[in-house]
């Protein structure tokens, strides 16, 4: 029933499309999601999103070979094998809470409770989300393969070691955050499992082997990855305010879901000076109290400690690209569940509460479901998506850059540099807010306005090519080809390979008269794209200049 709820629920996100790293992950990226031997390939090589983003989620990558070999791009069949994997966990978290309480009404309304909570949404109804629902499986099967290795002895104990062991494996091979997956064992010997945890001895023969594989993963990742490319680094105290921040926002959006959104951060979240920071710290301080006030209840202590250890890598101890999203609470959320139905288990004790308990309950569930469904939608498209995120969140940044991008690329230009100069307000060294915003000036013909932007980025930020591309073209614009060669020469040097650069500078080199340099440079776009014949359009003709002027 629960997962037949999930299906109803988000089975309106089948209308949705390509949004946000989709277009990166699976559109810009297809030749490696089309074939089967895709799937051998994305267990030797990393995923790469944008500059910052290093992956190794094979896991992930196979589930979009399958849903490409079968359907093609269309986006349908993904959302739809999004909603799949999400009713799959529903029943899984029920198995979870069934196992944890032996009460099969509280399990249904935890089940029911994660099938339609709003925080949720993110994860189901956006398809790189799906990276989450496909780590919670492998640790819901790992604990249960834990409970039984610990009831168990002789050969069988040994082969559910192996199997805990290699769904440790497949958690990692889905997400990054599967890592603490052997946390989450211990923290069920320490409370639920204390009674039929064997000795130390006989549990190091598990969790040895749990430890190694974790270490290889650890070293498997810094041989693939380039340091580089990962995110930038912030100091200690910052790690901590951006820790504080994101688990009050996940604590306060599962405990209270008015203002989910698909980029909360804001810079306020982490000013000691600002109100939002004070609720924040006053949010940790309730939860700790909620531990205390709990602690004889050992299912909802295990239920709160599975929250918490599966939020413990996005909390921004280790650096981010983005600081907080809805879909990285969702295996989190099975803990959030767990604690939902012990609560339930305890109250049903007392028959004179039960029976208006038990009508909260469900008046609540509906309201959560009610609210997800009106949330579906907003994953449709770009312009749903970043319009609902301002609307929820104003204060982002990144939302506002997002809605400006989303409305460039929608010919909408005007509005589109209303949302960038908001961004840049909100966050003034947002790099790709002022490149977007520069050239939306220069669209609608503001050229000068347009220049000084970019100067303004190229000298915050000079190894950004794509700027120095930009200014160029926008000097150029002006007839300033002497100062628009410099900044483009720069871009080159920069991005010796980007194409369009490459094609910018060789145009105004040819305007300047400098016909060899530009004739070198249509030589290399023919080598790097073949396929455009305005290349060798745009050579032919230079070489017919240079010959004429002997």
């Amino acid at each position: 029933m629960c997962a037949v709820a999930a299906v109803v629920l988000f089975w309106p996100s089948l209308d949705g499309g390509f949004v946000w790293d989709d277009n990166t992950l699976i559109v810009a990226d297809e030749a490696s999601i089309d074939e089967w031997s895709d799937v051998a390939d994305a267990f030797r090589a990393r995923s790469r999103v944008g500059k910052h983003h290093n992956y190794f989620r094979p896991l992930l990558t196979a589930s979009y070979v399958l849903d490409h070999v079968r359907y093609g791009l269309d986006p349908r069949a993904f959302h739809r094998t999004n909603v799949w994997l999400h009713a799959l966990n529903v029943a899984l978290v029920w198995s979870l809470l069934f196992a944890l309480t032996n009460a099969r009404l509280p399990a249904t309304f935890g089940a029911l409770l994660f099938a339609a909570h709003p925080l949720q949404v993110q994860a189901v109804a956006w398809i790189t989300g799906r990276n989450d629902m496909l780590l919670l499986a492998p640790l819901i099967l790992a604990f249960h393969a834990h409970r039984a290795w610990a009831r168990s002895s002789g050969g069988r104990r040994v082969a559910l070691g192996v199997g805990v062991a290699a769904l440790y494996v497949v958690a990692l091979a889905a997400k990054e955050i599967g890592i603490v997956l052997p946390l989450l064992l211990l923290a069920y010997d320490a409370t639920l499992g204390s009674r039929d945890a064997p000795p130390l001895a006989t549990r190091a023969r598990l969790y040895v082997p749990l430890a190694l594989v974790g270490i290889g993963y650890l070293l498997l990742r810094r041989m693939l990855f380039d340091p580089s490319t990962t995110a930038t680094a912030i100091s200690l105290p910052s790690r901590v305010l951006h820790s504080v921040a994101s688990f009050a926002y996940y604590v306060r959006n599962a405990v209270l879901p008015l203002g989910p959104a698909p980029a909360p951060f804001h810079e306020r979240m982490i000013d000691p000076s600002s109100a939002s920071f004070w609720g924040a710290v006053a949010v940790v301080l309730a939860f700790a109290s909620t531990l205390v006030l709990v602690r004889r209840s050992h299912t909802a202590t295990f239920g709160l400690a599975w929250f918490v250890i599966l939020l413990l890598p996005v909390l921004g101890l280790v650096p981010m690209s983005m600081a907080i999203l809805d879909n990285r609470a969702y295996p989190a959320m099975a803990g959030a569940a767990l604690v939902g139905a012990a609560a339930l288990v305890h109250i049903g004790r007392e028959a004179g509460r039960a029976r208006v308990v038990w009508t909260v309950a469900a008046a609540l569930t509906l309201l959560m479901g009610y609210q997800t469904r009106a949330r579906v939608p907003d994953f449709n498209n770009a312009l749903s998506l970043w319009s609902a995120s301002v609307a929820s969140n104003p204060q982002s940044a990144y939302g506002r850059y997002a809605y400006g991008y989303a409305l460039a690329r929608g010919g909408r230009d005007p509005e589109a540099i209303e949302q960038l100069r908001a961004a840049l307000e909100a966050n003034r060294e947002h790099e790709d807010a002022a490149l977007e915003l520069g050239l939306a000036l220069g669209r609608e013909g503001q050229t000068g306005a347009a220049i000084a932007e970019l100067e303004a980025l190229t000298q915050r930020s000079p190894a950004n090519g794509r700027a120095w591309n930009a200014l160029g073209v926008a000097r150029a614009r002006t007839g300033d080809r002497v100062r628009a060669a410099l900044d483009l020469d720069e871009a080159a040097r920069l991005l010796p390979r980007d194409a369009e650069v490459l094609y910018n500078l060789a145009r105004v080199l040819e305007a300047n008269g400098r016909l060899e340099e530009a004739i070198g440079l249509y030589r290399r776009l023919i080598e790097l794209q073949p396929a455009v014949g305005a290349h060798r359009e745009r050579l032919q003709r230079a070489i017919a200049r240079r010959d004429a002027s002997g």
